[in-house]
C-alpha cells in the first residue's frame, strides 16, 4: 500500500501504518475489489495523515474528540458529502476491526452515524437508445461480431464490467441458454440468456472467436482483443463508448447498459426479487437506483394523464 511519507521517505508513524496494512490485508483475503483496496488505503491515508498534524503518535490512542475533529476537517475542506461518507466509513471500519481484537481500549467511532448522501438519479438509455447500439457493430467481420455478442450479453443478463472482462469461453452454455458468472467477491450465479444473445454468441463462437485467439488456443476468455489475448476493463470501455458516439448516443457505458437492462425489465412488469438475483445484488438495497427510476417514470406517467379529472 502507497502511504504519505516525509522528505526522509519514512513513514511518520509506521507503527499505525503497519495496523492500517494489516486491517486492508484482512479485506484482501475477504476478497474485496482491487478498486475498493484502493479507496480504503486512499482513506485510511487520510486520516493518519490528520493524526500526524494533530500530533497523535498512535492510532489506538485516537478520541472520539480527534474522529469529531477529523470530521470537521473533512467538511472545512470542502469535500463532497459523498467524499467524506467515504473518509469516515473507512476509519470508522478501521477501529471496529481494531476493537475485538483486542488492539483498541475504546473504539472511539462507536456512536459515529455516517448518513449516506442522497444518490443522483444516473442517466439510464431508453429501449430504443440500446437498439441504436446494438446495431452499430459492423457484424460481416470477426471484430464486430464479437462486439454484437458482447452487447447483447452486457444488456441481457446485466453484468458488471469485471464480470464481462472475466468470462471464459466455457461460462456461456448456449444448448440451455444460460451463462455462468463469477461476481463480487468470487460469488457464481447463472443467469438465463435471451435468444437474441444465444444468436450472436453462437454466431461469434462458430469461428471468429478462433480466428481472433490466433496462434493463442489456450487462451480460456471468451471475449479476445486483436491481440489475441483476453479483452480489459479498458478496452471494454472504450469499446461501448465508440459504438455509443457512433449511434449518437451520449454517456452510454458498460454499467449504463446493466442499468438498462434492471430499469427496463421492471417497467416491464420483472419483480425486483428477480432481478436482484440476475444481477447478483446482496440485498434488495442495491436495487434503489433502479426502483427510484421506475417511479419517476410512474409519476411521469401520472401528470400525463391526469387520472381523477
Amino acid at each position: 500500500m502507497c502511504f504519505r511519507r516525509d522528505r526522509n521517505g519514512e513513514l511518520a508513524c509506521p507503527e499505525s501504518h503497519r495496523r492500517v496494512a494489516a486491517y486492508l490485508d484482512g479485506l484482501k483475503r475477504r476478497k474485496y475489489s482491487v478498486q475498493t483496496l484502493k479507496t480504503y488505503a486512499y482513506a485510511l491515508d487520510e486520516l493518519l495523515s490528520f493524526l500526524v498534524v494533530s500530533g497523535v503518535e498512535r492510532v489506538q490512542d485516537v478520541t472520539a474528540e480527534e474522529i469529531a475533529a477529523y470530521r470537521l476537517h473533512l467538511v472545512e475542506r470542502g469535500l463532497s458529502p459523498a467524499t467524506q461518507e467515504i473518509l469516515l466509513r473507512a476509519a470508522r471500519g478501521l477501529f471496529n476491526w481494531m476493537e475485538p481484537s483486542g488492539r483498541l481500549f475504546l473504539n472511539p467511532c462507536r456512536g459515529l452515524v455516517v448518513r449516506r448522501p442522497p444518490r443522483k438519479l444516473l442517466p439510464v438509455p431508453s429501449e430504443a437508445d440500446v437498439k441504436k447500439l446494438l446495431a452499430q457493430p459492423h457484424v460481416g467481420t470477426a471484430v464486430g461480431l464479437r462486439d454484437r455478442a458482447l452487447l447483447e450479453v452486457a444488456y441481457c443478463c446485466g453484468l458488471r464490467n469485471e464480470e464481462l472482462v472475466r468470462l471464459n469461453v466455457l461460462d456461456p452454455d448456449l444448448r440451455a441458454a444460460r451463462l455462468r458468472v463469477m461476481g463480487k467477491g468470487r460469488k457464481e450465479r447463472v443467469v438465463p440468456l435471451g435468444k437474441h444473445a444465444v444468436y450472436w454468441l453462437r454466431q461469434y463462437l462458430n469461428g471468429p472467436r478462433e480466428k481472433l485467439l490466433g496462434d493463442d488456443v489456450d487462451e480460456r476468455a471468451l471475449w479476445i482483443n486483436r491481440f489475441g489475448e483476453r479483452i480489459t476493463s479498458i478496452g471494454l470501455r472504450h469499446l461501448v463508448r465508440r459504438y455509443a458516439v457512433a449511434a449518437g448516443l451520449a454517456g452510454v457505458t458498460p454499467h449504463g447498459l446493466r442499468r438498462a437492462c434492471a430499469t427496463h425489465m421492471l417497467r416491464r412488469g420483472a419483480h425486483p426479487v428477480q432481478i436482484q438475483l440476475l444481477l447478483g445484488h446482496a440485498d434488495m438495497k442495491s436495487l434503489s437506483q433502479y426502483l427510484r427510476v421506475s417511479i419517476k417514470d410512474l409519476t411521469e406517467m401520472h401528470r400525463k394523464s391526469k387520472p381523477g379529472r
